[in-house]
């Protein structure tokens, strides 16, 4: 992106953390020495903190401080400050509508968040000036935080929770209903209105460490699901992934398997595409199935009353991946870990897989590597994409990356990571290619990226970002659209 960078709106941090000692340390004492060192590291962290997200719309970055005494809140606790992003969508003004989790003592906006012992979820809205206005924030603490949401045609926000709720919300936060769905990794709109929602639950569950005597907590995903609601809120009908009667191709047998939607868009006739990942589970002395991987992506059509129609391989391996369809759904892409390089029965690659009604593929994009030393990371991460309601480009694709990348012709050499943006026809032809901002950014930004959210509407483009440095903080970027 050239010419002035959109103005950043850095929120301030309003309250300190509280000392932990009410006893100084002697000047001129080896105590006193170390503080003045620690508090000096926080300084440089928090410069560097800001110089990552100089030239964002909005942005967030609570500073690692240090107490009187010179010591450090640990990652999590209380007084360790916390902001990131878990969803977010367009509303029709083209403003951001975002949700995520804060743990204080912060203030974002207008908005104080005090001392909590845990994160608090919030939605916000944030216009293109960086302006902040609190839409709701969770009354208590680990609740509400937001696992996907969208707005619709009528402006209300259609969001989930990591709690199982699905809930319709006004822009002033008045809650229309709920009702009690496994939360949702992605929503999406019917073009009759409707609401559908992919996604699956994570449990959480403790277990022993067989080498000592502690416990530690493991999350693992169940079973994932695919729904559809009435604006009004009526759950017309759910699909739960493992009581498919063996009809997914790749639930053959009896064998365990691990499963997820993670994305989903509307089809022709008033069907829904479905995409997602799974994980099967082979005991010792079973015989597998032949050419069925033990993990990869799927691509699923259903019909508009919940029916299967067929279901696919995308793609072997793990990785999470995102979808996304044109207007009238005569073409799907699915993003991710999904492109091959080297014809069918080659590696896969990040990048861009495209398929027609029936899960037929028209063409792979993949995002390869560009001139420059290898990295020992992956190249690209965190992918996301969305159909373009604008202009020539159908699709738009955003990821991190950490070093020279290609798509297609285009290629994006202008730092060595970052966030790349790019702009993708039917056809498969990659229109533009570019960093986010746009022009030079400090070495390093995109490799403290650890998760994308992406907002697209017919008045907008937004990108969202939680990094980590030595805390949470996020950002959210305004891309002219």
């Amino acid at each position: 992106m050239r010419g002035p960078t959109l103005l950043l709106a850095l929120c301030a941090l309003m309250l300190a953390a509280p000392a932990l000692h009410a006893r100084r340390p002697d000047p001129g004492s080896i105590e006193a020495d170390e503080t003045a060192f620690r508090r000096e590291q926080d300084r440089d962290e928090r410069i560097m903190i800001r110089e990552l997200v100089r030239g964002w719309t909005w942005a967030t970055m609570p500073p690692v401080g240090a107490d009187d005494d010179g010591s450090r809140p640990d990652d999590d606790s209380p007084r360790r400050r916390l902001v990131r992003v878990t969803a977010m969508a367009t509303a029709p003004s083209g403003d951001a509508i975002v949700g995520g989790a804060v743990r204080g003592p912060l203030q974002l906006g207008a908005t104080s968040v005090g001392m909590t012992q845990g994160e608090r979820g919030f939605i916000a809205r944030i216009d293109r000036a960086g302006g902040f206005r609190m839409i709701r924030l969770a009354e208590r603490e680990t609740y509400m935080v937001p696992s996907a949401l969208a707005v619709d045609r009528a402006g209300r926000i259609v969001v989930s929770y990591e709690d199982r709720k699905l809930a319709s919300v006004t822009m002033q936060g008045r809650e229309l209903w709920s009702r009690d769905v496994p939360p949702a990794r992605a929503i999406a709109f019917a073009p009759d209105g409707d609401i559908l929602a992919a996604g699956c639950s994570i449990v959480e569950h403790r277990e022993a460490s067989p080498f000592a005597k502690v416990t530690y907590n493991v999350k693992e995903v169940s079973a994932g699901y695919v729904a559809r609601v009435s604006l009004g809120g009526d759950v017309r009908w759910t699909y739960r992934l493992e009581q498919g009667q063996q009809d997914l191709f790749y639930r053959p047998n009896d064998r365990s398997v691990v499963d997820c939607a993670t994305g989903i868009a509307p089809a022709p006739g008033g069907d829904v595409y479905v995409a997602g990942d799974f994980g099967r589970s082979i005991r010792s002395g079973q015989v597998d199935e032949p050419g069925l991987p033990r993990a990869g992506s799927f691509l699923a059509r259903f019909s508009a009353d919940g029916q299967l129609r067929w279901s696919r391989l995308v793609a072997p391996g793990l990785g999470r991946v995102a979808l996304a369809s044109v207007p009238d759904g005569g073409l799907v892409v699915v993003a991710g870990q999904v492109a091959s390089l080297g014809g069918p029965e080659g590696p896969v690659s990040p990048g861009v897989a495209a398929f027609d009604p029936n899960g037929m593929p028209l063409w792979s994009l993949p995002i390869r590597r560009g001139p420059g030393p290898p990295t020992p990371d992956a190249l690209v991460e965190n992918v996301q994409i969305a159909a373009h309601r604008t202009g020539k480009p159908d699709f738009v694709c955003v990821g991190t990356y950490r070093a020279t990348i290609a798509m297609g012709r285009a290629s994006l050499s202008e730092a060595r990571s970052g966030v790349f943006l790019a702009e993708i026809d039917r056809r498969g032809s990659v229109i533009g290619l570019r960093g986010v901002p746009g022009g030079r950014r400090p070495a390093g930004a995109g490799d403290d990226v650890v998760d994308l959210n992406l907002g697209a509407g017919t008045n907008g483009l937004w990108i969202a970002g939680t990094m980590r440095v030595l805390t949470h903080g996020a950002w959210v970027h305004a891309v002219p659209w």
